[in-house]
């Protein structure tokens, strides 16, 4: 096990693990949904879901096709605390894969037709979940749980957070959360840690830190006290969703 951090910044920690000829690696950086802006909910999900459609090089469908013919898989996403890119492929591809993970982390161009596509996608789930007896439920607690927080709002934002959504803010929050300085490059597979690191080293250390690296925001919830019941009416459901 080797960890370390680039002059960029970026923090590097990787580990050998022999016996399968495959390797797996994901940059995590501070681009969770703790840090969605009042009044943007929904801003980091779908930030993090338009990284990899589209580069200063490729489009979207050449992206795709690179990690098919490399055998592997690409993935970005976020939940509360962090966003991620990952790749997962063989040993062998290991420098191509992680040249295309920085390719789609250092020049993301968040093409405006993949914005209104993705934008129509998030709008439509969130219309579906208002008709989700689960979902309904699920919303409902935390907001009460958590009422006076970020986490009383949707991963997914609500209908008019996600409408209100653009190019500018959307790239805004890239280049403020996703700078390599507070991130890390976690890679586990069949290959020695030094040599990975020096290639990492290569390929990501001419990119400039961020001026400052986000501060997770200060969560305190308003207490709980009594008892409380709270109904959501679900005309024509077929079961009763419970949460306490």
């Amino acid at each position: 096990f080797l960890r370390t951090r680039l002059a960029s910044g970026l923090a590097v920690l990787a580990a050998r693990l022999p016996g399968l000829p495959l390797v797996s690696m994901e940059i995590v950086a501070p681009a969770g949904a703790q840090f969605d802006p009042p009044g943007r909910e929904g801003i980091a999900t779908l930030t993090a879901s338009l990284v990899d459609e589209g580069t200063v090089r490729r489009s979207s469908m050449e992206i795709a096709a690179i990690a098919e013919r490399l055998g592997g898989y690409l993935t970005t996403g976020t939940d509360w605390d962090v966003g991620y890119l990952a790749t997962g492929l063989l040993s062998e591809h290991r420098l191509a894969g992680l040249e295309l993970l920085a390719e789609i982390a250092l020049s993301p161009t968040f093409p405006e037709a993949e914005i209104e596509r993705l934008q129509k996608q998030r709008l439509t789930e969130i219309l579906r979940r208002a008709f989700d007896p689960s979902a309904l439920a699920d919303d409902r607690f935390h907001r009460e749980v958590y009422r006076g927080t970020v986490y009383a709002h949707s991963l997914l934002g609500d209908a008019e957070s996600v409408s209100r959504l653009d190019r500018d803010s959307l790239a805004a929050f890239y280049h403020r959360h996703y700078g390599l300085a507070g991130s890390a490059l976690i890679a586990v597979g069949d290959c020695e840690p030094e040599e990975l690191v020096r290639e990492v080293e290569s390929i990501f250390d001419s990119a400039a830190p961020p001026a400052a690296i986000p501060a997770p925001p200060e969560i305190r919830p308003a207490p709980l006290t009594g008892i409380s019941v709270h109904l959501v009416d679900r005309p024509g459901a077929a079961q009763t969703e419970l949460r306490i």
